[in-house]
């Protein structure tokens, strides 16, 4: 029963931050990192990419973000405690990868 608990709370946060994403895009409407330092944030276009995806434009949502399908990847691993596989050379590898693969995406698209 705890850990169903445990469960709970953390999809609460995931959707608590995901309202807070929507806020500041309907809101304010540009990217607090750039804002300050004028070069786009790993995550830049993350959200167009997913309004996209609603849309059912992949190939828009690719265009803006090719990594847009790591969030919910990640809020997957965040509710699972980053641990949704049984082997831990898993979790590690596909984290890894995801990191990777935005770290690439960012450099190519800077």
């Amino acid at each position: 029963m705890r850990k169903i608990s445990y469960i709970k709370n953390k999809i609460f946060i995931v959707f608590l931050f995901l309202l807070f994403v929507i806020f500041w895009v309907n809101f304010v409407g540009f990217c607090p990192i750039k804002a300050v330092t004028g070069i786009p944030c790993p995550g830049c276009g993350m959200t167009r990419a997913w309004l996209s995806v609603l849309r059912l434009d992949i190939r828009k949502a690719f265009a803006y973000h090719p990594m847009f399908w790591t969030a919910p990847v990640i809020a997957v691993f965040a509710v699972c405690d980053f641990r949704p596989f049984k082997s831990n050379v898993i979790n590690v590898l596909a984290i890894a990868g995801m990191f990777v693969g935005i770290v690439i995406c960012y450099i190519i698209r800077i």
